[in-house]
């Protein structure tokens, strides 16, 4: 049976509250547990209508800490953005015709929001109730909606109740687990993708 007549059939098996905790022990168990993750990446976005692009290299060490290094056209580090525990650090990037403050709000709220999915606290929150809807389910939490792939086996975006929303895509394996290799984060007047490759990636 196909991951998507197996996730119907569990529709008319289980009440919604049921079904939502079923997913959210799901989505852990092949999308949880990482604690850190090094890639090659390529971030390009829109800030106010204003486009830019960089290659780098993102690495995340969990639970609280995500960095990228943009790099220069040698592939040498020129600038450095860091969320950790202890605070927001970016270098003085600019975006030509975008205010400091604007690019800083849209750097913060991207790397804010992959870091939650990374650190893989949203897989515990509860209660979760399992909603269907006219073009994919979703599974409802404390603060967020997680909505379901096609296929209905993983969490394909994230939509909190305030704050940039997550899409996820293009899934890799890697040590049995699965990894988005690209994540688009969008926000009040900005899109940002990032686009890895070469994926390496330890778990708990």
């Amino acid at each position: 049976m196909g991951a998507a007549k197996k996730s119907a059939k569990l529709e008319g098996q289980f009440e919604p509250p049921e079904l939502g905790e079923y997913f959210m022990q799901h989505f852990g168990s092949i999308q949880g547990g990482l604690t850190r993750l090094g890639a090659l990446c390529q971030v390009q976005g829109s800030i106010l209508g204003k486009q830019f692009s960089y290659n780098g290299i993102l690495t995340f060490r969990g639970p609280s800490e995500l960095s990228i290094d943009l790099l220069g056209p040698v592939f040498t580090p020129i600038f450095r953005i860091n969320l950790s525990s202890e605070g927001f650090v970016m270098d003085p990037l600019r975006v030509e015709g975008v205010q400091p403050e604007a690019l800083n709000e849209a750097i913060y709220g991207t790397l804010t929001a992959m870091r939650e999915y990374f650190s893989g606290s949203l897989f515990g929150l509860r209660p979760a109730v399992y909603k269907k809807n006219w073009k994919t389910p979703s599974i409802e939490v404390p603060g967020w909606n997680f909505g379901v792939d096609s296929a209905g086996v993983r969490m394909a975006s994230l939509v909190p109740v305030s704050g940039p929303k997550l899409a996820l895509e293009d899934f890799e394996r890697v040590k049995g687990k699965i990894i988005p290799k690209s994540i688009s984060v969008s926000g009040r007047g900005y899109s940002i993708s990032i686009k890895m490759d070469q994926l390496k990636a330890d778990y708990k």
